[in-house]
């Protein structure tokens, strides 16, 4: 699984002044305001998050979200702002298969990923209302409405026989601009030992049949984690460090083959 990750911009602005860019403008007298007075425009990241729950995460738990917006200043021009929607807990499963025309282990091309995006209807339609929350934050909020915020990209080529910003557009939108957030799991999952056609490593992540290897990142996981995976990829670590530590002193003590 991979969370799949879409861009909404370019969102123009008629006043340029009102988009100040954190990235090109910050100065070193900005962190002066920030360490001494505890102001400024350094306080701020150059990015705004924020969590929503579809419609569809609604009906199960209103409080647990499962798209990520990012708000972001554009580096192409100074009135540009843009929005990305994330997809959190994805239905969808991707593949990850040898390619047997490969000349060596070495090949870059010996894996065949596929991620599979949207192959499960579920995932397009959230991703579909989280840019209608892009497109209704610049456009319609009065903050935005003060500094004449607009979504300024024509019909993209692929998608000109559909109405455009209808819900067909969008879904047509999504299919040709999403890309990877870079948060691929689950490709060596954990289960139980019995389950080998399932899984590959046990809940010390201990590869099935095969002694004194390991496996600890973010492949291990059966799902992904709603969010960004770093902190759940260190959490795995940290688990299976302590449990290293705990089973190898016991093979010292007691000289048994822990078989791991």
């Amino acid at each position: 699984q991979d969370h799949a990750v879409v861009g909404v911009e370019p969102f123009t602005v008629s006043d340029p002044s009102a988009s100040w860019n954190l990235l090109k403008n910050l100065s070193f007298s900005d962190f002066d305001e920030l360490l001494n007075e505890g102001k400024g425009y350094a306080v701020i990241s150059s990015n705004g998050f924020t969590y929503i729950a579809s419609q569809r995460a609604q009906k199960e738990n209103p409080n647990w979200a499962d798209l990520q917006i990012v708000f972001k200043f554009q580096r192409r021009y100074l009135n540009d702002l843009g929005c990305t929607v994330a997809l959190g807990r994805p239905y969808s499963r991707g593949t990850l298969r040898y390619n047997t025309s490969a000349t060596s282990m070495l090949d870059d091309h010996l894996p065949i990923s596929d991620p599979r995006y949207y192959t499960h209807p579920y995932d397009l339609e959230r991703v579909i209302e989280g840019i209608e929350f892009c497109v209704k934050v610049f456009e319609e909020t009065e903050a935005f409405k003060k500094i004449g915020a607009k979504f300024s990209l024509k019909p993209i080529e692929e998608c000109t026989d559909t109405v455009f910003r209808s819900k067909d557009y969008w879904a047509c939108y999504a299919q040709y601009r999403t890309t990877s957030l870079w948060h691929t799991s689950g490709s060596c999952r954990m289960g139980k030992p019995n389950d080998r056609d399932r899984s590959v490593v046990d809940s010390k992540l201990r590869v099935h049949g095969v002694k004194k290897l390991r496996i600890v990142d973010a492949s291990i996981f059966p799902r992904i984690p709603n969010a960004n995976i770093a902190a759940a990829v260190i959490v795995t670590a940290e688990k299976i460090s302590d449990s290293l530590i705990e089973d190898y002193t016991l093979m010292s003590k007691e000289k048994i083959d822990i078989g791991d």
